[in-house]
This record gives C-alpha cells, sequence and structure tokens, in this order.
C-alpha cells in the first residue's frame, strides 16, 4: 500500500518529472499551489488558473490553490 500524500505543484516541466516519480511510491492525493491573488497566476511560471486546473483535470489529480498577495516583485 502507498503512503498517502500531497504534491507542490508549480506547473512547469521540473514539477511534472518530480510527480512522474513521485507516483510510484506515493498515493498523490491532490496537487497543492499557491496564485497571486492580484493576477490568477502562479508566481513561478504565471500558469493561469485556467491552465492549471486544465493539466489537474489531464493528470486525473485533484488541485488546491490559496490566493495569496504577493511583494510587486514576483508580479
Amino acid at each position: 500500500m502507498k503512503t498517502k500524500a500531497y504534491f507542490n505543484w508549480s506547473s512547469g516541466k521540473d514539477s511534472a518529472l518530480a510527480l512522474y516519480r513521485a507516483l510510484n511510491r506515493f498515493d498523490i492525493k491532490a496537487l497543492l499551489t499557491v496564485i497571486d491573488s492580484t493576477n490568477n497566476r502562479i508566481p513561478m511560471h504565471g500558469t493561469n488558473l485556467d491552465l492549471l486546473k486544465a493539466q489537474s483535470q489531464s493528470i486525473g489529480i485533484p488541485v488546491s490553490y490559496t490566493h495569496l498577495t504577493l511583494p510587486t516583485i514576483y508580479s
């Protein structure tokens, strides 16, 4: 039986590769990420909320996110 886990998802290729590898060892229950509330995007890659939801649906793992107001340097 695999251990249940939650995965910190940035939406990029490195995150996708890490998820692929993690799925061999863990039962990933959800993808977790942060959304910048000023522009509805993931700060790291600028992925918009609609694409994030499409990625989650395509992967078949639900996504959970929280909105944060980030300093201007990250916008």
